[in-house]
């Protein structure tokens, strides 16, 4: 078993006794290196000027356990060594973040307010494959607060997609959203939008990584007409899921069976005008997948986010319960090899 790491006196509680400190993260940088070619992944994060790195080191033929950690006045380096094979690494690898991104205070101090609330989405999802490369993408859905009671926001998004490979994807596209405020609208955004999926599976078990950048563009609406000038900021996502099969559905229909996906993705905003700083939200997923065919799946999705707002000190946990139609057309021919 590996020891766990040896967190530094600011990453942890402050004694009794003592307040803890309460000056905000002003920034955090994430970055994930993977190179199939190395053996070495890294993940670095910075917050105010203190550094944590994890290397993530491949040994398929060793046996070695290690970890180093080094405080000095501004940083703190820890190197991990495990022993497993590739594929369990990367499976090791993935477990380790959602288990990470789901404990935000770490990263954001001890002392915040939080406000929890439920909100319940609806949203369906196509793909239309045009051939081995081109695909069209379009989703759209609605969302509700407290139990259906009040409107919260609406979203409509279309992309075109090409495949690399059958394992790699890039698309862009542009959404569209707007915002209610006691069942009224009063803010809409022009969000283009540019992603990467990465796709891996090790037995039966799926992996997909996506990476996207979005341009956010928002107008205060009045009287139902959008006014000017508005604001802009970046937005940065990455986002992971383990596909799971458990069972069939049928026995004769082999691709009708029940999945499970779990998965986590973190959203940091970038630009001059942040509203609610760089950390914007996390998502812990938990999704049972009814796979009807091919073309059709059924999810009943709980989705735990942890969001900030423009108040430093408070942040909002939401249980979201998100139903999701998935359907996947093909109406091009195969090309020939």
């Amino acid at each position: 078993v590996v020891p766990g790491p040896r967190f530094p006196a600011w990453f942890l509680p402050a004694p009794k006794g003592r307040k803890p400190s309460r000056k905000p993260v002003r920034n955090i940088h994430l970055i994930v290196g993977v190179h199939a070619e190395n053996t070495m992944n890294t993940l670095t994060m910075t917050s105010n000027k203190r550094q944590i790195i994890m290397q993530f080191a491949y040994f398929i033929r060793q046996t070695q356990h290690a970890q180093e950690c080094n405080q000095e006045s501004n940083q703190t380096s820890c190197n991990l060594a495990f022993t497993n094979s590739p594929n369990r690494n990367l499976l090791t690898i993935s477990l380790f973040l959602l288990l990470f991104a789901a404990t935000p205070n770490l990263l954001f101090g001890q002392q915040k307010d939080v406000v929890k609330n439920n909100q319940q989405w609806f949203q369906y999802y196509n793909q239309t494959k045009l051939n081995d490369h081109w695909t069209l993408l379009f989703d759209g859905g609605y969302r509700w607060n407290d139990g259906f009671q009040e409107s919260s926001q609406y979203i409509v998004r279309a992309a075109i997609g090409y495949n690399l490979n059958s394992d790699i994807q890039i698309s862009s596209g542009i959404a569209h959203l707007g915002f209610y405020s006691s069942d009224k609208l009063d803010k809409v955004e022009f969000r283009p939008f540019q992603e990467i999926i990465v796709k891996n599976k090790f037995n039966k078990i799926g992996l997909n990584h996506r990476y996207r950048i979005e341009e956010r563009f928002f107008y205060p609406v009045t009287n139902g007409e959008i006014q000017t000038p508005g604001t802009f900021n970046f937005r940065f996502r990455y986002a992971f899921m383990l596909s799971i099969p458990l069972f069939k559905l049928s026995k004769t229909k082999t691709d009708k069976a029940f999945l499970l996906n779990i998965g986590d993705e973190i959203f940091i905003n970038a630009g001059k005008e942040l509203v609610n700083g760089i950390f914007d939200q996390n998502r812990i997923i938990v999704s049972p997948t009814f796979k009807l065919n091919e073309s059709l799946s059924l999810s009943l999705t709980w989705n735990s986010q942890f969001a900030s707002t423009q108040s430093q000190d408070i942040f909002n946990y939401t249980n979201v319960y998100w139903f999701q139609i998935k359907h996947n057309l093909k109406i091009g021919k195969k090309q020939k090899e």
